[in-house]
């Protein structure tokens, strides 16, 4: 925006200019348009606000066609007959997202709709019933600066009706995702397609009466699709009297594919899978159909017409075995067909389990921007949903923006809800935080993922902690110890036991991952595990109370005899961010082999855990932590092991040996 202002002052000239440059702001755009002859009314409520970037438009519509005569001078006069058209068109491009909705050659459109965008995400409602020809579209690209020439579409569809309908329709899409619910139902000519990029297709068309329903959430490849639909000819005749006829048995389909779909020429480590139903000729039609993540696909069907199943899988290129596996099948005729196919999904445990993770780091501008990643897995034996997952912001912080809209937000958490997870499928969530106030050294956020099945809870939290200042305050006063001996029936299988214990006066939070040695396999644990993977477990203690020690068990199995050495690496927090440690305990066991039999036998170590004590030994330039200075001055104070050796209490655990290191931190 560029002003000049020129003055002359007498003989004297003067002049000043200013200019304005907006930049990062591609901005948001909304159109609509109107025309056609007969009843009329109209209601547009809009609002901007420029502080966030939000347009807010709804809308109130209600339209039927009619002649319309005017007199005109001189004894003359116009008649006009127009079919009624509405549109509606909006463009995110903050978010790559386009929204359009247009109804053509109407005899009768009623509609209501909200239409909101911010630089965030969108938000498009409509409920529209017409008597006319109708299209709409929708589409989130995964950037602001895409385009389909440089890459699929995160959600893209295109629908098609003539006839008589009833539309209900919501779009809404929020950082990197979207979520659309749409239903219709009605008598006339329909052709819908829908994709969620190239991994996912949803396609039905014909001519007849019309029921549907479906649900898509791009986060976790999920597509709900109900359909019933019976064949019947078209004779449409439009307002200004133009008669068409269309007579199409109905088609219908979906599919879903993971991986690369020829891994002989591919490099992929990961296996390909392809799944898809395909339907034709349909004299009618009743079908239920979910895609659960992109490879698992559960279908209730009942047709007369002609249907298809297909389904491939194949191993990485990786694999000596390039086999792979092909299913076939196909009905002629009137049927009903009950089918679920799950390919590839691999469950860790033998119950349904949740793995989560959280990890976060600063901004690299060095701005007070800190940016998080929470990874959910369903590595049970059964799919979970709807799975809530809760994000608990660290103290001094506030949420900026996210992959996928909070279905709840407020100072302190964000939740967000998945449709549901299949067995082995992943969903990512990304979360950016601004830090307000720094109240401690240390930021720690935590998260927790729920899931209710049957009336059974499946829970998992993790916690992550990013330090702000690399020489924080003394240790918080918790000891830790860990044990382990050998089975007395099974010489390969060791037990384990890691205690930690809370000698401070406020609630902690514990994580305690364990590194498992080479040649060694985790079994089993008491409390379960909140996450596993190769070479390591991780436990988490999210309220670990005053005086309060916590016990974990667990069982590992050597493949074969020998000596092997176990650390676990232990952070600790207090809830409110004020303390942290971190640090390791280890212990080491000899392993018999199973043919040797016999005990195995273990040696005993010791470490120090603190941020302050760094070695074992004194030196004179050693500088003793806050606990061991209050263990000085006050001999009734705690005294933690960087100061004296720590005796093991074997009367907590009489099952277990003296084959132990105990560290404090």
């Amino acid at each position: 925006n560029y002003a000049n202002i020129t003055a002359f002052y007498g003989r004297e000239f003067n002049s000043s200019t200013c200019a304005i440059q907006v930049q990062d702001s591609k901005g948001i755009e909304f159109r609509s348009t109107t025309h056609g002859s007969g009843s009329y009314s109209k209601s547009i409520r809009s609002q901007l606000s420029s502080l966030n970037k939000t347009v807010q438009i709804d809308t109130d519509l209600a339209e039927s066609f009619g002649i319309s005569s005017f007199s005109l001078p001189q004894g003359r006069s116009i008649d006009y007959a127009s079919s009624w058209s509405e549109m509606q068109m909006a463009k995110n491009r903050e978010t790559g997202a386009f929204f359009e909705q247009q109804i053509m050659y109407a005899a009768m459109i009623k509609s209501n709709s909200s239409i909101a965008l911010d630089k965030n995400g969108s938000i498009a409602k409509s409920r529209i019933s017409f008597e006319g020809a109708g299209h709409f579209r929708e589409q989130k690209m995964p950037s602001n600066n895409s385009s389909r020439s440089n890459g699929p579409a995160i959600y893209h569809s295109e629908e098609d009706y003539l006839g008589q309908f009833e539309v209900d329709k919501r779009f809404d899409e929020y950082g990197k995702n979207a979520v659309i619910v749409h239903s219709a139902t009605g008598n006339g000519s329909i052709s819908s397609e829908k994709r969620a990029g190239r991994r996912q297709m949803s396609y039905h068309s014909g001519t007849g009466a019309y029921q549907s329903m479906e649900e898509i959430q791009t986060q976790t490849d999920h597509m709900d699709k109900l359909i019933n639909a019976r064949y019947g000819p078209l004779n449409y005749i439009y307002p200004s009297g133009f008669n068409i006829n269309i007579s199409k048995k109905w088609a219908e389909g979906m599919c879903s594919r993971s991986g690369e779909l020829n891994p002989k020429s591919s490099t992929s480590s990961e296996p390909a899978s392809y799944i898809a139903e395909q339907i034709s000729n349909a004299e009618f039609l009743n079908k239920i159909t979910a895609l659960v993540g992109l490879a698992e696909m559960r279908t209730d069907l009942n047709l007369s017409g002609t249907a298809r199943f297909e389904a491939f899988s194949s191993l990485p290129s990786t694999s000596k075995d390039d086999s792979g596996t092909y299913l076939f099948e196909e009905y002629s005729g009137r049927y009903d067909i009950s089918r679920k196919l799950n390919i590839g999904g691999v469950a860790r445990f033998d119950e349904p389990h949740l793995n989560l993770t959280i990890s976060g780091k600063l901004s690299a501008a060095g701005d007070s921007l800190i940016d998080y990643v929470i990874n959910v897995t369903n590595d049970g034996n059964i799919a979970l949903g709807p799975i809530i997952i809760t994000d608990y912001f660290p103290p001094g912080t506030e949420y900026v923006s996210s992959s996928l809209r909070p279905s709840e937000l407020n100072r302190s958490l964000a939740q967000w809800t998945l449709i549901d997870l299949g067995i082995g499928a992943s969903a990512i969530i990304e979360l950016r935080l601004n830090i307000t106030e720094k109240q401690a050294d240390s930021l720690i956020n935590r998260v927790r993922a729920r899931s209710n099945q049957s009336d059974k809870w499946t829970d998992a939290e993790a916690l992550s902690s990013l330090q702000l200042d690399w020489l924080g305050c003394c240790s918080p006063h918790l000891s830790a110890s860990k044990k382990a001996r050998a089975d007395p029936i099974d010489p390969l299988l060791v037990h384990y036991c890691i205690s930690v214990t809370n000698h401070n006066n406020q609630t902690m939070t514990a994580a305690v991952r364990d590194l498992l040695p080479n040649g060694m396999v985790f079994q089993s644990s008491s409390p379960a595990a909140t996450g596993q993977s190769t070479g390591e477990v991780l436990w988490t203690i999210a309220d670990l109370h005053p005086e309060e020690t916590r016990r974990i068990n667990y069982t590992l199995r050597a493949m074969r005899g020998g000596i092997y050495v176990n650390r676990a690496h232990i952070s600790l927090y207090s809830a409110d961010a004020s303390g942290y440690a971190q640090g390791d305990i280890a212990s080491r066991i000899e392993v018999q082999g199973a043919q040797d039999g016999g005990s195995g036998s273990a040696g005993q170590g010791s470490s120090c855990l603190g941020l302050s004590s760094i070695k074992q030994e004194w030196t004179e330039d050693w500088i003793s932590c806050g606990a061991c200075e209050n263990a000085q001055s006050d001999s009734s104070a705690w005294e933690c092991s960087s100061c004296i050796t720590s005796a093991l209490n074997e009367s907590d655990h009489p099952d277990l040996s003296d084959r132990s290191s105990a560290s404090s931190i």
